[in-house]
């Protein structure tokens, strides 16, 4: 999977394949590297950064549910584990907590868009 989304070859030790680098927002996977590289070339030939979105929607093809993930290898089974916490992208507002803010907190909905997106004017 990794080979055909990216062109990056895999060898040696699997358990230093990957690498998080860093967080967005301190979930979200931000920049991760794949056999020591943190970017690819893509497929208009243009250099690319593998952040958590790219592991999930390029290689994983969205069979990840969030680019909120941590991931564990196995040397006896030889097999990784990704493991994803919640659903979706990581922009904008999350149901979930949009719903505990209001039950929660009490905030009423232009809180909770205050909240969601800052600096913004809401009529």
């Amino acid at each position: 999977m990794v080979k055909k989304a990216t062109g990056i070859e895999l060898d040696g030790d699997p358990g230093n394949w990957f690498a998080i680098k860093s967080y967005v927002d301190t979930v979200y996977v931000g920049s991760f590297s794949i056999g020591g590289k943190t970017t690819y070339t893509d497929d208009d030939g243009k250099e690319t950064e593998i952040t958590g979105r790219t592991v999930r929607e390029k290689i994983f093809n969205y069979q990840l549910k969030s680019s909120c993930f941590n991931f564990a290898y196995n040397s006896e089974t030889d097999k990784f584990t990704f493991t994803t916490y919640g659903y979706g992208h990581g922009v904008g507002l999350s149901q979930n907590g949009a719903n505990n803010l209001a039950k929660v907190w009490g905030y009423n909905y232009k809180e909770i868009l205050s909240y969601y997106y800052p600096n913004t004017e809401i009529k």
